[in-house]
């Protein structure tokens, strides 16, 4: 993955994939998965992600809609990087 994570996102992403692991073992394993294809299509066409009105244009932030789990990730330009700001 080349994007980065910003320290609540990493946080989201290991309770949910602590939880899905709970759930039924492996799964866990098949959300990060579906995460990290997704991060790769984020990174690779960055402008792909529906645009989030709500957030000022300068952080240029994108939601990424996972297919199979009921989750997004939250990606944006923070101090000039794009980092995957949440995973929600």
């Amino acid at each position: 993955m080349k994007l980065s994570f910003v320290e609540d996102a990493t946080d989201e992403l290991v309770a949910a994939i602590e939880y899905y692991e709970r759930e039924r073992p492996g799964l866990g394993f098949e959300f990060y998965s579906s995460v990290e294809v997704l991060v790769e299509l984020a990174d690779s066409f960055p402008r792909s992600g529906s645009p989030l009105s709500r957030v000022p244009r300068r952080f240029d932030a994108r939601m990424f809609v996972l297919r199979t789990f009921p989750f997004a990730l939250i990606v944006a330009t923070i101090q000039e990087q794009r980092v995957v700001a949440a995973v929600a």
